[in-house]
């Protein structure tokens, strides 16, 4: 069981490197086929593919955004974590709880809950529009470029 709660964190801690880097290629990698992205509103993003089309859309919204992890807790198949986000723009910033689901060796489940008045980040990453190309998160939400 210890080397499944490694695995876990192995996986989990990958993921937030590469979210980090705003490498959402490498992010993408660790999701699995069935993953959902559930963001701090309750709103969803099911499966490989639009995961990480929302990915690719969120590497772009804010290139100071980092997660700052403070604690972790492996409760198999979860890993539950504590900390705080940074960002250039303040809405992206907050103090975070995650839990995260791991199976198979892959991101199964991903959902924060930032405190404040978190976006709807699910709705706007999947707006049947390109993401911006050097814009802001200010303009994805307001849908200028």
């Amino acid at each position: 069981m210890v080397w499944k709660s490694r695995q876990a964190l192995r996986v989990v801690d990958g993921f937030i490197a590469a979210v980090n880097a705003h490498d959402a290629r490498s992010a993408a990698q660790l999701l699995h086929p069935d993953v959902t992205y559930i963001d701090s509103v309750g709103g969803r993003i099911r499966g490989r593919d639009d995961c990480a089309l929302a990915l690719e859309r969120f590497a772009h919204l804010d290139d100071l955004f980092t997660m700052h992890i403070d604690k972790k807790t492996v409760t198999l198949p979860e890993v539950l974590l504590t900390g705080f986000t940074t960002a250039r723009d303040p809405r992206l910033a907050s103090k975070t709880l995650w839990r995260a689901e791991v199976r198979d060796g892959m991101l199964y489940a991903w959902q924060s809950f930032g405190r404040g008045n978190p976006p709807p980040l699910a709705r706007m990453l999947m707006q049947k529009r390109p993401a911006p190309t050097g814009g802001s998160f200010a303009s994805l939400l307001v849908g200028t470029p």
